[in-house]
């Protein structure tokens, strides 16, 4: 489910406060990870515990490849989680905060954040 990492010049990040990952049905060593319409994992966390917070980077394509490695600007933010323990993988459904300007959709040095979590 969660490919191999290409990290590339832009990137956007999205926040992930602790309240709302304790409430959400991810454990510890999930794995949040951030997809392309088109399937591909362009950014991803494992989660170590559920006070902490944190952010994904999720990395733009590089244009200069002609392989398609990640978000192209304007692109939807798509979000699944991943329990190796078990080789499940779940849909996560993404309420974003208002008060950030990119509403879970891909800048080019955006800022997201979360404002609750469904799986």
């Amino acid at each position: 489910m969660l490919n191999n990492l290409r990290y590339t010049a832009s990137s956007h990040t999205i926040a992930f406060p602790a309240q709302i990952i304790s409430g959400s049905g991810i454990l510890p060593g999930d794995e949040i990870g951030v997809f392309t319409g088109g399937g591909i994992c362009a950014g991803r966390i494992t989660i170590s515990d559920l006070q902490t917070n944190v952010a994904i980077t999720a990395y733009a394509d590089d244009e200069i490849t002609p392989t398609i490695e990640g978000f192209e600007t304007g692109e939807m933010l798509q979000f699944k989680v991943y329990r190796p323990g078990t080789n499940q993988g779940f849909d996560l459904d993404v309420e974003f905060d208002p008060a950030l300007p990119n509403l879970g959709v891909f800048a080019m040095h955006g800022l997201s954040a979360a404002k609750s979590l469904k799986m």
